[in-house]
């Protein structure tokens, strides 16, 4: 079983942003790429305060244990078995739809890896 810090949580969120989702935006929407790389900045300095309202939910599962550590077992089979079950999610951001799919889910469960204990 594979541990990685609740801590570590922006910092994985950060590299989704920049390996994922920056690129996806096209380049003639410029101004929406340059806005959302500001933006994301100020969101992760909220992401502790939010990650923490879900703390509660993640040990109610069995995904993070008493220690603040998320069991990236049970975060892939979470993120595997939820992307059979809808094989896409749709978010707008600043006005541009963005698509996640099985891909995405698979770049975070590799950006994860990189965080293991």
């Amino acid at each position: 079983m594979s541990m990685i810090s609740f801590n570590n949580t922006k910092a994985i969120l950060a590299n989704f942003i920049d390996e994922r989702i920056m690129p996806a935006i096209p380049e003639d929407r410029s101004f929406i790429r340059w806005g959302l790389g500001g933006a994301s900045v100020l969101v992760l300095t909220r992401v502790d305060d939010m990650a923490q309202k879900y703390a509660p939910i993640l040990k109610e599962f069995g995904i993070m244990n008493e220690s603040n550590l998320l069991d990236t077992e049970k975060v892939k089979l979470f993120i595997d078995t939820a992307f059979q079950k809808q094989s896409e999610v749709k978010i707008n951001l600043m006005g541009i739809p963005f698509k996640f799919d099985a891909s995405d889910g698979q770049a975070l469960l590799e950006i994860m890896e990189r965080y293991k204990e």
